[in-house]
């Protein structure tokens, strides 16, 4: 009985250790309940419909544990409607050669990166109150503050940092 239990509890281990790795850097710290419904998800940011807040960056990494894409898509999913997320856009998805082994044999490693945003709450069409300051320019200072704490963090890569900010002062 006893061998049965070290059993039971070192599968368990096992199981949980295969467990994706899920890192969420919130944007803000509004507290929102969680979404039941399903969200959209977006291959940018172009082709969202909606004003949009970004709440958070969710990074999901299978640490060579051979899940696809799909899987990790999915964990990020359930992770953004743990955050009363809306949609999600994907930022990127990696695959890194971690090792090769002597026999040749190469394990990989999957990592999804994807933000998490809410429909804006604000008006869009509000009228600008200070007009010799250009409209948008606090919001790009914002996002590439955002862009450049998450690389300082090691969460983007200094290529994946300057995509990213390519992407923002192309807006």
């Amino acid at each position: 009985m006893y061998s049965k239990k070290v059993l039971l509890a070192v599968i368990t281990l096992f199981l949980v250790s295969c467990a994706p790795v899920i890192r969420v850097n919130s944007f803000d710290s509004e507290s929102r309940p969680p979404n039941n419904e399903k969200l959209g998800i977006f291959s940018s940011p172009q082709v969202v419909p909606y004003v949009y807040q970004e709440i958070g960056l969710i990074t999901v990494d299978d640490e060579g544990w051979g899940r696809s894409e799909s899987e990790l898509l999915e964990q990020a999913v359930l992770k953004a409607q743990q955050l009363g997320a809306d949609g999600l856009i994907i930022l990127s998805q990696d695959k890194q050669v971690d090792a090769i082994l002597s026999n040749g044999i190469a394990i990989n490693r999957r990592i999804i990166r994807v933000t998490a945003i809410v429909k804006a709450t604000d008006k869009p069409d509000q009228p600008i109150e200070n007009p010799a300051q250009p409209s948008g320019s606090f919001s790009v200072a914002d996002e590439i503050i955002k862009l450049k704490k998450l690389r300082d963090e090691g969460v983007l890569t200094e290529e994946e940092f300057q995509k990213q900010k390519e992407k923002v002062l192309n807006r």
